[in-house]
């Protein structure tokens, strides 16, 4: 993975002889989970894990999947032993956030992935000053995260860090973003809706 200090006129933004990413300190960084931080996406790693283990739950999924994708990730979420330290991180990606924390900076996990998921990530990793997670009746993606970061920290009041199109809810009402495992092109498209910071490049093929 490539990591590109990137703005949407420069490769390198300055503020006050400082790089930009450095001179933010004050301005709360929101972190995606699913893609960003991790490689994988963790809804699919605990079905797999549950029906690995327990293949009768086959049955109980579609059920489960009618009560709401929030309740569907409860219902897994508790019955399968998730172990943080077997997760693919992106690590060059977790050593920016270590800077970043070391800078002063309030550092905070927003996931569309179950809180009990998050929680055992968060407490496995210890970057997080809080966590924001689906909590078995709201799934906390796209619209409903966006607008959660919004009521606690304002409009343009955060810098959020994603991976996809699933992201750009959040993006649109964030200060600046810090786009992972994506492409130039793909950084591009974010700028349209808010400064691009950080890009951490994917890898192509």
């Amino acid at each position: 993975m490539k990591h590109i200090v990137s703005t949407n006129s420069s490769l390198v933004e300055m503020k006050d002889n400082k790089p930009a990413h450095l001179a933010d300190s004050t301005v709360p960084l929101v972190v995606d989970l699913d893609g960003t931080l991790a490689k994988t996406d963790l809804l699919v790693e605990s079905v797999v894990s549950l029906l690995k283990e327990q293949p009768w739950y086959l049955f109980a999924l579609p059920a489960w999947l009618l009560r709401g994708k929030a309740a569907f990730k409860r219902e897994i979420a508790r019955r399968i032993s998730f172990d943080p330290r077997i997760i693919p991180y992106r690590a060059e990606f977790i050593e920016y956030l270590k800077d970043q924390r070391a800078n002063g900076r309030k550092v905070v996990l927003a996931t569309a992935s179950d809180e009990q998921i998050a929680m055992s990530v968060a407490g496995h990793l210890k970057l997080f000053d809080s966590v924001l997670a689906s909590d078995g009746t709201t799934n906390l993606a796209g619209e409903r995260k966006r607008a959660s970061l919004v009521s606690r920290f304002g409009e343009r009041g955060f810098d959020y860090a994603g991976n996809g199109t699933h992201d750009m809810a959040v993006w649109s009402s964030a200060r600046k973003a810090i786009v992972v495992n994506n492409s130039r092109e793909f950084a591009k498209a974010v700028g349209e809706r808010t400064p691009v910071q950080e890009l951490f490049e994917g890898r192509r093929g």
